[in-house]
């Protein structure tokens, strides 16, 4: 068995690094604009300890022929594009549902396809109390406000 190791580091604009997706929110500089941090992740963002490193295993060291050759653009379902003929949500809420929906990508397959990709991968389209959808309650459903499962296929 193989592992793939990496570790996500973010630079702040005075130079100080910061192992994410866990942020030190006792430095100032790193939160510009509190009132639209999403208040539910403060609890999860102090977590301690947090964990700074994060690893991969797998079971074969070829890569598939697939992904030799991909053109990968992730999409972040709910904030793509929404359904054709309705707009996004106007808000300023960045913790708010925006309306992206898996409509909304189908109708912009021919953009995606010209600008040479071959491969989506979507962020999390399970049932979830957030927008982002990575705190799923159920993984064998579709989250309603991103469209169903015939949308999906």
């Amino acid at each position: 068995m193989s592992s793939a190791f990496y570790l996500v580091i973010a630079q702040t604009t005075n130079g100080k690094s910061v192992s994410c997706p866990y942020i030190d929110l006792s430095v100032p500089e790193l939160v510009t604009q509190p009132e639209l941090f999403d208040q539910r992740y403060f609890h999860r963002l102090l977590r301690q300890p947090a964990p700074q490193v994060f690893e991969f295993n797998v079971d074969r060291l070829d890569i598939p022929a697939w992904l030799r050759e991909a053109v990968i653009y992730q999409i972040f379902v709910d904030r793509f594009t929404p359904i054709p003929g309705q707009p996004f949500a106007d808000t300023q809420d960045l913790g708010a549902f925006f309306g992206g929906a898996l409509r909304g990508i189908t109708a912009r397959l021919d953009y995606l396809s010209e600008l040479g990709v071959n491969c989506l991968w979507l962020t999390p389209i399970f049932p979830a109390p957030s927008h982002h959808g990575y705190d799923p309650m159920d993984y064998f459903a579709i989250e309603p406000r991103l469209g169903d499962m015939a949308d999906f296929q």
